[in-house]
């Protein structure tokens, strides 16, 4: 069997380029995974685009950012072409029984320079 994670990091429905309207709280930032897209596919080096470096890159969550996930340590899929979105979340597919400890980081589009949200 397999288990997905869906997750989402917007706290409103945004598009990239909106402004943050306050409402959120001193220290949060709107962030939209939905409005994104799948730049690197290959978490974990399991596919489903095995030529892409070993992550999965959603684009511009917010402009100028992107959000990289990676696997530190062992990450077993059972379908990995499942990895990107389901409706407006982002999502990751795990095997049944398997568990997969993730980082997520916030890097400057298209690079590797973390960026302080």
């Amino acid at each position: 069997g397999a288990a997905s994670v869906a997750f989402a990091f917007a706290v409103a429905k945004a598009e990239p380029g909106d402004q943050d309207e306050g409402g959120e709280g001193e220290g949060f930032a709107r962030l939209c995974v939905g409005a994104s897209r799948v730049l690197d596919n290959n978490l974990g080096g399991l596919g489903p685009r095995a030529q892409d470096p070993e992550e999965l890159r959603y684009r511009m969550v917010r402009p100028g950012v992107d959000l990289v996930i990676t696997a530190r340590g062992a990450y077993r899929p059972r379908l990995a072409y499942m990895n990107a979105f389901s409706h407006q979340y982002g999502q990751i597919n795990v095997a049944l029984g398997t568990r997969a400890e993730l980082s997520f980081r916030f890097l400057q589009n298209g690079g590797q320079e973390p960026v302080v949200l």
